[in-house]
This record gives C-alpha cells, sequence and structure tokens, in this order.
C-alpha cells in the first residue's frame, strides 16, 4: 500500500472526495471524526496513511504521514504530509509537516496569468 500511497497522494486536489481517496489509495489507518473544539460548526473527518508507524498510542510527528482532511461536505480541504515527494496542500503548520508545499488545483498561484 505504501507504493500505491507515494505514487496517487500526489495527484490529489482539494476538493476531491473521501470515496475518491479511499479509492485511489485504498484502506487508511486511521479514520476519525474530529469534532470542533468550540461553536456549532459541523464534525469533520480525517483520515491518514502511516508509514513505519512505530506507536498507534503516542502523538509522534517524525513518523512519515500523510494526513488527509475533509470538509463537512466530505470533500478534500486540506492535506498534511511529511513523506517525502507528497506534497502538504492547503495547509500551513509548525509541526512537523511540510508547510504550504503546494496550493489547491482550483487556486491561482502567484504570478500565474488566467
Amino acid at each position: 500500500q505504501q507504493r500505491r500511497v507515494l505514487q496517487q497522494a500526489p495527484l490529489l486536489r482539494t476538493g476531491e472526495s473521501s470515496d475518491h481517496v479511499v479509492q485511489q489509495l485504498g484502506q487508511p489507518l486511521r479514520d476519525e471524526m474530529l469534532s470542533p473544539k468550540e461553536g456549532s460548526r459541523p464534525l469533520t473527518r480525517s483520515i491518514s496513511y502511516y508509514f513505519a508507524k512505530r506507536d498507534l498510542t503516542g502523538a509522534n510527528v517524525y513518523d512519515p504521514c500523510v494526513e488527509i482532511f475533509f470538509s463537512p461536505q466530505d470533500k478534500i480541504d486540506s492535506i498534511a504530509s511529511n513523506v517525502p515527494g507528497i506534497p502538504s496542500q492547503n495547509w500551513i503548520s509548525g509541526d512537523g509537516f511540510q508547510e504550504n508545499a503546494t496550493q489547491s488545483a482550483t487556486t491561482p498561484r502567484p504570478n500565474e496569468s488566467h
């Protein structure tokens, strides 16, 4: 499955469905519903694909991981990755994942003419 994730994950784009992701990458190691910390925002979903995951009980940002976050409409909202060759998308963080490595396919890049 790691080869499949390495080949297919870089092709994913924000706005694609969770069904499409699972069809392309296979079943994730973790599939979680995330509740908001405050307010009445709807639940969102996160799925994770780990490489050489050593401990499922602890949070270790050094374990190679691709985590895909979905909107309440079940479409890719962002991708966080610390796996070489799989860029993060729509993700800004200081937690070991690549920061803002690529933008959404629908978001114009700076200096891009239309």
